[in-house]
């Protein structure tokens, strides 16, 4: 029922938030896809690992460690 999302043709989404060490979402990583995905326990795994992962970079850049 999204109209962005239907006209682009979205068939698959997922994403994890971004959580800063204060706990303010700063946005999200996510991945989409016009056909079906079954992303399934490791999909989400992932894209929760890359979300740390970033979360660390911008962590790494507030403190100048970058």
């Amino acid at each position: 029922g999204n109209p962005v999302v239907d006209e682009i043709g979205i068939r698959s989404y997922m994403g994890a938030p971004l959580i800063d060490r204060t706990g303010v979402a700063l946005g999200t990583i996510c991945v989409v896809d016009t056909d079906v995905r079954p992303w399934g326990r490791a999909g989400l795994e992932t894209i929760k690992t890359l979300a740390a992962e970033l979360v660390e970079q911008i962590h790494r850049r507030e403190d100048g460690m970058l």
